[in-house]
Protein backbone atom coordinates (compact mmCIF):
# COMPACT_ATOMS: atom_id res chain seq x y z
CA UNK A 1 0.00 0.00 0.00
CA UNK A 2 3.18 2.17 0.56
CA UNK A 3 6.59 2.80 2.22
CA UNK A 4 6.57 3.10 5.90
CA UNK A 5 9.19 4.96 6.94
CA UNK A 6 10.65 3.86 10.72
CA UNK A 7 10.89 6.74 13.12
CA UNK A 8 12.84 4.08 15.06
CA UNK A 9 14.76 3.46 11.69
CA UNK A 10 15.34 7.41 10.96
CA UNK A 11 16.97 7.99 14.28
CA UNK A 12 19.40 4.84 14.39
CA UNK A 13 20.30 5.39 10.44
CA UNK A 14 20.99 9.27 11.10
CA UNK A 15 23.05 7.93 15.03
CA UNK A 16 25.15 5.23 12.99
CA UNK A 17 26.17 7.33 9.37
CA UNK A 18 27.00 10.52 11.29
CA UNK A 19 28.99 8.11 13.62
CA UNK A 20 30.55 6.67 10.67
CA UNK A 21 31.48 10.10 9.75
CA UNK A 22 32.95 10.82 12.80
CA UNK A 23 35.19 7.70 13.15
CA UNK A 24 36.64 8.13 9.56
CA UNK A 25 37.64 11.18 9.90
CA UNK A 26 39.57 10.20 13.23
CA UNK A 27 41.29 7.29 11.50
CA UNK A 28 42.65 10.00 8.71
CA UNK A 29 39.68 9.99 6.05
CA UNK A 30 38.34 12.93 4.22
CA UNK A 31 35.06 14.57 4.62
CA UNK A 32 35.25 14.78 1.03
CA UNK A 33 36.16 11.25 0.62
CA UNK A 34 33.43 10.07 2.99
CA UNK A 35 30.44 11.93 0.71
CA UNK A 36 31.63 10.46 -2.83
CA UNK A 37 28.86 9.54 -4.88
CA UNK A 38 26.39 11.03 -2.42
CA UNK A 39 23.87 13.63 -2.79
CA UNK A 40 25.72 15.26 0.37
CA UNK A 41 28.24 17.61 0.75
CA UNK A 42 30.13 19.02 3.64
CA UNK A 43 27.31 22.41 4.40
CA UNK A 44 24.29 19.76 3.83
CA UNK A 45 25.43 18.01 7.10
CA UNK A 46 24.27 21.20 9.39
CA UNK A 47 20.58 20.60 8.33
CA UNK A 48 18.47 20.65 10.73
CA UNK A 49 16.48 17.96 10.85
CA UNK A 50 19.47 15.76 8.48
CA UNK A 51 17.87 12.79 7.25
CA UNK A 52 20.33 10.66 5.29
CA UNK A 53 18.76 8.16 2.48
CA UNK A 54 19.62 5.11 2.32
CA UNK A 55 21.30 5.14 -1.02
CA UNK A 56 23.74 7.96 0.46
CA UNK A 57 24.03 5.72 3.58
CA UNK A 58 24.94 2.42 1.94
CA UNK A 59 27.46 4.71 -0.32
CA UNK A 60 29.04 6.27 2.66
CA UNK A 61 29.76 3.03 4.17
CA UNK A 62 30.81 1.69 0.83
CA UNK A 63 33.28 4.60 0.59
CA UNK A 64 34.96 4.45 4.11
CA UNK A 65 35.33 0.44 3.53
CA UNK A 66 37.25 1.13 0.16
CA UNK A 67 38.99 3.58 1.65
CA UNK A 68 40.51 2.38 4.91
CA UNK A 69 40.24 -1.45 4.26
CA UNK A 70 43.03 -2.37 6.61
CA UNK A 71 41.46 -0.03 9.46
CA UNK A 72 38.94 -1.56 12.51
CA UNK A 73 36.34 1.18 11.41
CA UNK A 74 33.28 -1.71 12.36
CA UNK A 75 34.67 -2.83 15.44
CA UNK A 76 35.46 1.02 16.49
CA UNK A 77 31.93 1.99 15.81
CA UNK A 78 30.37 -1.31 17.61
CA UNK A 79 31.94 -0.29 20.62
CA UNK A 80 29.86 2.95 20.85
CA UNK A 81 26.66 1.50 19.99
CA UNK A 82 25.51 0.58 22.93
CA UNK A 83 21.75 -0.19 24.12
CA UNK A 84 20.81 3.28 24.63
CA UNK A 85 21.76 4.56 21.00
CA UNK A 86 18.53 2.26 20.00
CA UNK A 87 15.92 4.97 21.27
CA UNK A 88 12.59 3.50 22.20
CA UNK A 89 13.21 0.29 21.28
CA UNK A 90 16.75 0.38 23.22
CA UNK A 91 14.54 1.52 26.36
CA UNK A 92 12.72 -0.91 26.15
CA UNK A 93 15.17 -3.76 25.62
CA UNK A 94 16.58 -2.30 28.72
CA UNK A 95 13.30 -2.75 30.59
CA UNK A 96 12.81 -6.79 30.12
CA UNK A 97 13.44 -8.63 33.09
CA UNK A 98 16.27 -10.48 31.31
CA UNK A 99 18.64 -11.30 28.22
CA UNK A 100 16.27 -13.88 27.12
CA UNK A 101 13.36 -11.31 27.34
CA UNK A 102 15.50 -8.74 25.91
CA UNK A 103 16.55 -10.61 22.85
CA UNK A 104 12.98 -12.02 21.99
CA UNK A 105 11.56 -7.96 21.92
CA UNK A 106 15.15 -7.53 19.62
CA UNK A 107 13.80 -9.76 17.49
CA UNK A 108 10.11 -8.81 17.41
CA UNK A 109 10.84 -5.10 16.53
CA UNK A 110 14.24 -5.55 14.72
CA UNK A 111 12.62 -5.25 11.24
CA UNK A 112 11.29 -1.51 12.54
CA UNK A 113 14.97 -0.62 12.15
CA UNK A 114 14.74 -1.20 8.48
CA UNK A 115 18.87 -2.82 8.47
CA UNK A 116 19.65 -5.25 5.85
CA UNK A 117 20.97 -7.68 8.41
CA UNK A 118 18.77 -9.42 10.96
CA UNK A 119 19.48 -11.43 13.83
CA UNK A 120 17.85 -15.13 15.54
CA UNK A 121 18.64 -17.14 18.38
CA UNK A 122 18.66 -20.82 18.40
CA UNK A 123 19.22 -22.99 21.30
CA UNK A 124 20.55 -26.69 20.58
CA UNK A 125 22.37 -28.83 23.11
CA UNK A 126 22.58 -26.00 25.88
CA UNK A 127 24.51 -23.70 22.88
CA UNK A 128 23.00 -20.58 22.08
CA UNK A 129 23.92 -19.42 18.64
CA UNK A 130 22.95 -16.09 17.47
CA UNK A 131 22.96 -16.19 13.60
CA UNK A 132 23.32 -12.78 11.70
CA UNK A 133 22.65 -12.75 8.20
CA UNK A 134 21.95 -10.50 5.35
CA UNK A 135 18.66 -10.24 3.89
CA UNK A 136 19.99 -9.79 0.09
CA UNK A 137 22.93 -11.81 -1.06
CA UNK A 138 26.43 -10.00 -0.40
CA UNK A 139 29.54 -10.06 -0.98
CA UNK A 140 31.31 -10.98 2.71
CA UNK A 141 34.37 -9.93 1.84
CA UNK A 142 33.72 -6.62 0.46
CA UNK A 143 35.05 -3.89 2.46
CA UNK A 144 31.72 -1.54 2.98
CA UNK A 145 30.18 -5.13 3.98
CA UNK A 146 32.69 -5.85 6.46
CA UNK A 147 32.92 -2.98 8.07
CA UNK A 148 28.67 -3.50 8.81
CA UNK A 149 28.93 -6.60 10.15
CA UNK A 150 31.64 -5.79 12.52
CA UNK A 151 29.85 -2.98 13.68
CA UNK A 152 26.74 -5.08 14.42
CA UNK A 153 28.75 -7.62 15.85
CA UNK A 154 30.45 -5.11 17.92
CA UNK A 155 27.39 -3.36 19.15
CA UNK A 156 25.61 -6.38 19.77
CA UNK A 157 28.46 -7.24 22.61
CA UNK A 158 28.07 -3.38 23.43
CA UNK A 159 24.92 -3.35 24.72
CA UNK A 160 24.34 -7.02 26.16
CA UNK A 161 27.33 -5.46 28.24
CA UNK A 162 25.35 -2.63 29.26
CA UNK A 163 22.30 -4.85 30.13
CA UNK A 164 23.75 -7.27 32.23
CA UNK A 165 26.33 -5.37 33.96
CA UNK A 166 29.56 -7.59 32.83
CA UNK A 167 30.94 -8.86 29.62
CA UNK A 168 28.74 -11.67 28.04
CA UNK A 169 30.81 -15.44 28.14
CA UNK A 170 31.43 -16.17 24.25
CA UNK A 171 32.19 -19.78 23.53
CA UNK A 172 33.17 -18.29 20.06
CA UNK A 173 32.30 -16.16 17.37
CA UNK A 174 32.58 -16.85 13.89
CA UNK A 175 32.39 -14.50 11.14
CA UNK A 176 31.13 -14.53 7.47
CA UNK A 177 34.18 -12.61 5.65
CA UNK A 178 38.25 -13.81 5.45
CA UNK A 179 40.55 -12.70 8.54
CA UNK A 180 41.25 -9.26 7.75
CA UNK A 181 44.87 -7.70 8.73
CA UNK A 182 43.66 -6.65 12.05
CA UNK A 183 42.43 -9.41 13.48
CA UNK A 184 44.11 -9.61 16.24
CA UNK A 185 41.64 -6.60 17.52
CA UNK A 186 38.94 -8.85 17.62
CA UNK A 187 40.10 -10.60 20.30
CA UNK A 188 39.75 -7.16 22.69
CA UNK A 189 36.48 -7.28 22.31
CA UNK A 190 34.80 -10.49 22.16
CA UNK A 191 37.39 -12.40 24.76
CA UNK A 192 36.70 -15.99 22.80
CA UNK A 193 37.74 -17.69 20.19
CA UNK A 194 37.56 -15.90 16.84
CA UNK A 195 37.24 -18.09 13.11
CA UNK A 196 36.31 -16.69 9.89
CA UNK A 197 35.02 -17.81 6.70
CA UNK A 198 31.96 -19.41 7.59
CA UNK A 199 28.82 -19.30 5.99
CA UNK A 200 27.25 -16.91 8.18
CA UNK A 201 28.02 -15.21 11.40
CA UNK A 202 27.44 -16.01 14.97
CA UNK A 203 27.72 -15.21 18.47
CA UNK A 204 27.92 -18.49 20.08
CA UNK A 205 27.69 -18.56 23.98
CA UNK A 206 25.98 -20.81 26.75
CA UNK A 207 22.55 -20.95 27.04
CA UNK A 208 22.47 -20.46 30.73
CA UNK A 209 23.72 -16.77 29.57
CA UNK A 210 20.16 -16.10 28.75
CA UNK A 211 18.80 -16.50 32.42
CA UNK A 212 21.16 -13.02 33.01
CA UNK A 213 18.97 -10.32 34.86
CA UNK A 214 19.11 -6.61 33.15
CA UNK A 215 20.77 -3.85 35.57
CA UNK A 216 17.81 -1.55 34.38
CA UNK A 217 14.58 -3.78 34.86
CA UNK A 218 13.66 -1.94 37.97
CA UNK A 219 14.80 1.30 37.12
CA UNK A 220 12.86 1.75 33.52
CA UNK A 221 9.53 0.54 32.88
CA UNK A 222 8.47 -1.66 30.17
CA UNK A 223 4.87 0.23 30.11
CA UNK A 224 6.46 3.18 29.36
CA UNK A 225 8.18 2.30 26.00
CA UNK A 226 6.14 -1.01 24.94
CA UNK A 227 3.33 0.92 23.61
CA UNK A 228 4.86 3.31 21.42
CA UNK A 229 7.07 0.60 19.78
CA UNK A 230 4.39 -2.05 19.29
CA UNK A 231 2.22 0.47 17.61
CA UNK A 232 5.16 1.55 15.36
CA UNK A 233 5.19 -2.37 14.18
CA UNK A 234 2.01 -2.24 13.46
CA UNK A 235 1.99 0.77 11.67
CA UNK A 236 4.53 -0.84 9.72
CA UNK A 237 2.36 -3.77 9.36
CA UNK A 238 -0.84 -1.92 8.06
CA UNK A 239 1.14 -0.15 5.44
CA UNK A 240 1.29 -3.83 3.44
CA UNK A 241 -0.84 -6.66 2.66
CA UNK A 242 -0.57 -9.45 3.35
CA UNK A 243 0.92 -10.89 0.84
CA UNK A 244 3.00 -8.36 1.12
CA UNK A 245 3.64 -9.15 5.19
CA UNK A 246 4.62 -12.36 3.95
CA UNK A 247 7.71 -11.65 1.25
CA UNK A 248 8.70 -9.25 4.07
CA UNK A 249 9.32 -12.20 6.29
CA UNK A 250 10.55 -14.15 3.75
CA UNK A 251 13.14 -11.48 2.72
CA UNK A 252 13.94 -11.09 6.58
CA UNK A 253 13.86 -14.59 8.28
CA UNK A 254 16.70 -16.93 7.56
CA UNK A 255 15.55 -19.27 4.96
CA UNK A 256 15.38 -22.30 7.38
CA UNK A 257 13.16 -20.57 9.54
CA UNK A 258 10.44 -19.21 6.74
CA UNK A 259 8.01 -22.00 7.06
CA UNK A 260 4.09 -21.10 7.33
CA UNK A 261 4.38 -21.35 11.25
CA UNK A 262 7.14 -18.94 11.52
CA UNK A 263 5.87 -16.43 9.30
CA UNK A 264 2.38 -16.31 10.45
CA UNK A 265 4.06 -16.09 14.41
CA UNK A 266 5.75 -12.83 12.75
CA UNK A 267 3.03 -11.40 11.49
CA UNK A 268 0.51 -12.51 14.22
CA UNK A 269 -1.62 -14.43 12.36
CA UNK A 270 -2.77 -18.36 13.12
CA UNK A 271 -1.69 -20.45 10.19
CA UNK A 272 -5.56 -20.74 9.34
CA UNK A 273 -6.22 -16.94 9.04
CA UNK A 274 -3.35 -16.52 7.28
CA UNK A 275 -4.07 -18.93 4.51
CA UNK A 276 -7.52 -17.76 4.87
CA UNK A 277 -6.39 -13.58 3.99
CA UNK A 278 -3.62 -15.08 1.15
CA UNK A 279 -6.64 -16.76 -0.46
CA UNK A 280 -8.74 -13.88 -0.22
CA UNK A 281 -5.50 -11.77 -2.36
CA UNK A 282 -5.74 -15.06 -5.03
CA UNK A 283 -2.41 -16.22 -3.57
CA UNK A 284 -0.96 -19.12 -1.51
CA UNK A 285 1.82 -19.48 1.21
CA UNK A 286 3.31 -22.11 -1.41
CA UNK A 287 2.96 -20.10 -4.28
CA UNK A 288 4.48 -16.90 -2.46
CA UNK A 289 7.70 -18.66 -0.78
CA UNK A 290 8.39 -20.35 -4.41
CA UNK A 291 8.38 -17.58 -5.94
CA UNK A 292 10.90 -15.73 -3.50
CA UNK A 293 12.80 -18.80 -3.57
CA UNK A 294 13.15 -18.75 -7.50
CA UNK A 295 13.97 -14.96 -7.42
CA UNK A 296 16.56 -15.65 -5.04
CA UNK A 297 17.96 -18.55 -6.41
CA UNK A 298 18.34 -16.14 -9.58
CA UNK A 299 20.08 -13.37 -7.76
CA UNK A 300 22.74 -15.72 -6.28
CA UNK A 301 23.05 -17.54 -9.19
CA UNK A 302 23.77 -14.50 -11.54
CA UNK A 303 25.41 -11.96 -9.04
CA UNK A 304 27.77 -14.39 -6.97
CA UNK A 305 30.57 -16.70 -7.47
CA UNK A 306 28.76 -19.57 -4.80
CA UNK A 307 29.09 -22.92 -6.11
CA UNK A 308 25.66 -24.98 -6.22
CA UNK A 309 25.74 -26.37 -3.15
CA UNK A 310 26.28 -23.34 -1.24
CA UNK A 311 23.41 -21.45 -3.14
CA UNK A 312 21.12 -25.03 -2.26
CA UNK A 313 22.01 -24.64 1.31
CA UNK A 314 21.67 -20.34 1.58
CA UNK A 315 17.84 -20.91 0.48
CA UNK A 316 17.16 -23.96 2.88
CA UNK A 317 17.61 -27.25 0.55
CA UNK A 318 19.01 -30.12 2.34
CA UNK A 319 21.01 -30.72 -0.32
CA UNK A 320 22.14 -29.55 -4.22
CA UNK A 321 19.82 -32.11 -5.81
CA UNK A 322 16.77 -31.15 -3.99
CA UNK A 323 17.54 -27.58 -5.23
CA UNK A 324 18.43 -28.60 -8.89
CA UNK A 325 15.23 -30.55 -8.77
CA UNK A 326 13.19 -27.48 -7.45
CA UNK A 327 14.60 -25.30 -10.22
CA UNK A 328 13.73 -27.41 -13.04
CA UNK A 329 10.27 -27.35 -11.52
CA UNK A 330 10.08 -23.66 -11.32
CA UNK A 331 11.99 -22.66 -14.31
CA UNK A 332 12.53 -25.24 -16.39
CA UNK A 333 16.38 -25.32 -16.08
CA UNK A 334 19.17 -26.40 -14.12
CA UNK A 335 21.55 -23.82 -12.01
CA UNK A 336 24.21 -24.34 -14.25
CA UNK A 337 22.08 -23.46 -17.07
CA UNK A 338 20.75 -20.21 -15.66
CA UNK A 339 24.61 -19.23 -14.65
CA UNK A 340 26.09 -19.62 -18.32
CA UNK A 341 22.76 -17.82 -19.64
CA UNK A 342 23.40 -14.48 -17.72
CA UNK A 343 27.63 -14.75 -18.73
CA UNK A 344 26.12 -15.02 -21.93
CA UNK A 345 23.93 -12.15 -21.93
CA UNK A 346 26.83 -9.62 -19.72
CA UNK A 347 29.52 -10.68 -22.82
Amino acid sequence: KGTYNSPAATFLQKYRTQLLLQVALENGLSLTDCLKHTSLSAPDLKRDPLVFSMKDQIQIISNVGRRLPDQDIGLQMGCRIGLFSRDRIGMLLASMPTLRDAIEAAERYQYLLQVPMVGQVTIENDIAYFTFEYTNSVDANAPGVRLHSESIVASIITSTTQLIGRPLTLIECKFSHDAPSYKEKYHDIFHSKISFGHATTQIIFPATELNAHSLFCHQIYRSDYEPSVENEFQSLKKSLCVADQVRQQLHNLPNKKSDLDQVATQIGLTQRTLRRRLKEEGLSFRSLKEDYLLKKAEELLTESSMNIEAVALQLGYSDASNFRRALRRWKGQSPDEIRKLALSNSD
